[in-house]
């Protein structure tokens, strides 16, 4: 990325080696002076947004600050600094219109007057870090003068750019133009102090100026860096006490970071839950792009269909790609060609995103060998790439963005044309048409509850698109991609945990060829999975097999049924006691016959026994009468 970015700043350097960048407003005519001491070069308007080094890379001359300049020489950035003229912020005071006093910056919230801020870009931290010094010293930070600034803003009496308030911060060139040009300005240097800053041009090459341009810019009104200035526009030189020319570049550069998203926060009271800042903005894009990644892993582990499994990855790479172009286009400046078609790269995305979930939600009950998509599908396909076409092309028609690129601030000052409309509805259109098929095909799913978070999302999302299109403040200031991310994320999630998105669709088949007699049946007694073996349980049973659990209810002699109550329904199982009941009447019989055996043995010995006495009897009385006849 950051080759693209120096190869572009290599190109713009070689085609713009004459240019000179100026602020060109009615409060500074500068730019006029430059172009008579430089008249070899063209001297155009600065643009919002586009930063002095960015210039400097496009190999462009640039006005810049003293506190810009120097870093720009430190890092090699730039080679030459011209210093023309003193900056010292001051505040303005339309006698014409109010009498209010006004000595210092803390007088500015007990005035009843609109108070005009008139820096040209509100996030340039010069006239910021002026009001920060006078209220806090040498080590100032931002958080006073955002107060009084976020003060004077809640009370509907900061106008920003208002250089027609009886009452403006500004720098005293700006306010001399106004008291030369006719109104009866006060020039007051604020009593708690400022600070003076020098101003002139930034240049990569040498500059050989012209005429004696020192008296041109006395002569525009100008006060030079010797202190030099008409009398008659400005306060006398002893009233320049208070004001103290910037010493520290380092710590006043190192505070200004901050401005952006302190002045957009603390003053404006806008940004408050997204990234205000470059810092904040990579900071965001890093925790969504890990956000993004652990998803889709955890995602593609719980998905078993080969289809879901695709739909989760493109969905991954969808978001990832979106905001890496996000990213991209952020480091550009935003004057180049690439910076604008970035920009038109982000409908690339936006137009797949609601294609994958059509597709989802047209595949979930397809067999996994693959089925070709439906014509309708491949239709709005083509529309979508009819629609992405013609927003690349916007350059050629301002059928999508009305933009008017001679505008300086044309990125923030456009408007939508039909084709942009069109895009915003086919999404919208395919997004309501996935739930809706979603809903359908769910609607057998025991949890009826799990409908709800997904229409929330759905309708959520199309909320926000209106509230981002029609630019309502809490939409407008968000980060569109992000946002679009992460309702995405969050409605394929809720629906996978609901059951509207079933992420296993093996289920089914694991249960028809379980073994085992089971089933699981919604509240209403209807089968949602069932072995081949499961048969009809009836109301009073399972109720009878609810009370008695964990004890099995005895259906007959040969079944036992168990049942217990989960989630959306209740888990049933029979078990099949044959097989024990006839190993029980087995043993019985072999417990018999043991019986009868020793029974039997038990006879034969006693049998034995009685023949034994009397055989030994016999012969007792064989011996005796041989005894008595001998």
């Amino acid at each position: 990325m950051l080759c693209l970015v120096f190869f572009l700043g290599g190109c713009a350097r070689g085609q713009a080696q004459s240019t000179i960048v100026c602020h060109q407003g009615e409060t500074s005519s500068y730019g006029q002076i430059i172009a008579q001491a430089l008249p070899s070069y063209t001297v155009i308007a600065e643009q919002e947004g586009h930063s002095v080094f960015a210039y400097l890379q496009e190999g462009n001359e640039v006005e810049a600050f003293a506190v810009q300049a120097i870093p720009a020489l430190e890092h090699g950035l730039a080679g030459h600094w011209y210093p023309h003229y003193l900056a010292t912020v001051v505040i303005a005071v339309d006698r014409d219109i109010t009498d209010a006093r006004i000595d210092g910056w803390s007088d500015l919230t007990a005035a009843d007057d609109i108070i005009g801020y008139a820096d040209h870009n509100q996030y340039n931290p010069f006239l910021l870090s002026a009001i920060a010094y006078g209220l806090e010293g040498a080590g100032f930070t931002l958080k006073k003068a955002t107060g009084l600034l976020g003060q004077l803003h809640s009370e509907g009496r900061l106008a920003l750019q208002g250089f027609d308030a009886p009452i403006v911060i500004c720098y005293d060139y700006q306010a001399a133009a106004l008291l030369k040009g006719g109104r009866n300005i006060e020039i007051i240097i604020p009593s708690e102090g400022t600070l003076t800053y020098q101003r002139g041009l930034l240049s990569g090459t040498e500059l050989l100026f012209s005429g004696d341009i020192a008296s041109l810019l006395l002569a525009a009104g100008f006060r030079l860096p010797d202190g030099r200035c008409d009398a008659a526009l400005y306060p006398a030189r002893a009233d320049y006490k208070q004001a103290a020319l910037v010493a520290n570049h380092v710590h006043l550069n190192t505070v200004a970071q901050d401005v952006n998203h302190l002045f957009r926060r603390q003053v404006l009271h806008t940004r408050l839950y997204s990234s205000a800042n470059g810092r904040e903005h990579q900071f965001f894009v890093l925790l969504y792009m890990i956000l993004v990644v652990v998803w889709t892993a955890s995602a593609l582990h719980r998905a078993m269909q080969n289809d879901v499994r695709r739909a989760v990855l493109a969905t991954g790479v969808i978001l990832l790609g979106w905001i890496t172009l996000r990213l991209i286009k952020y480091q550009l400046a935003e004057a180049l060609v690439l910076n604008r078609y970035l920009w038109y790269g982000f409908y690339l995305f936006q137009l797949a995103l609601p294609l994958v979930l059509l597709w989802l939600a047209w595949v979930i009950d397809k067999p996994d060998a693959g089925a070709k998509p439906a014509t309708w599908l491949r239709l709005m396909s083509a529309i979508n790439g009819l629609l992405m076409a013609l927003v690349l092309t916007n350059d050629l028609h301002n059928w999508a963005f009305r933009l008017d690129l001679s505008n300086p601030n044309w990125s923030h000052e456009y408007g939508y044309g039909i084709v942009f409309f069109s895009v915003t509805a086919a999404w919208s259109i395919q997004l309501i048409i996935a739930v809706t098929i979603l809903i359908i095909k769910s609607r057998q799913a025991p949890r009826k509850g799990g409908l709800v978070l997904p229409l929330l999302f759905s309708a959520l999302l199309i909320l926000y698109a209106i509230g981002y299109i029609m630019r309502v403040p809490l939409a407008w200031d968000s980060d569109y991609t992000m946002v679009v991310g992460l309702f995405a994320l969050l409605f394929m999630e809720v629906c996978m945990r609901s059951g509207v998105l079933p992420v296993n669709t093996k289920y089914a088949r694991l249960f028809n060829h379980s073994p085992l007699n089971m089933q699981i049946i919604d509240g209403a007694g209807r089968p949602a999975l069932a072995s081949a073996t499961a048969a009809q349980v009836d109301g009073a049973a399972l109720q009878s097999a609810l009370k008695s659990y964990p004890q099995p209810l005895e259906q007959d002699e040969n079944t036992l049924l168990f049942a217990t109550g989960i989630t959306g329904g209740y888990a049933l199982w029979r078990e099949d006691i044959s097989s024990i009941n006839q190993l029980h009447a087995q043993i019985g019989e072999s417990v018999r016959k043991l019986k009868l055996a020793n029974a039997l043995l038990a006879e034969e010995e006693r049998i034995k026994r009685d023949l034994d006495e009397e055989t030994a009897h016999i012969q007792l009385m064989t011996q005796l009468e041989q005894e008595i006849a001998g």
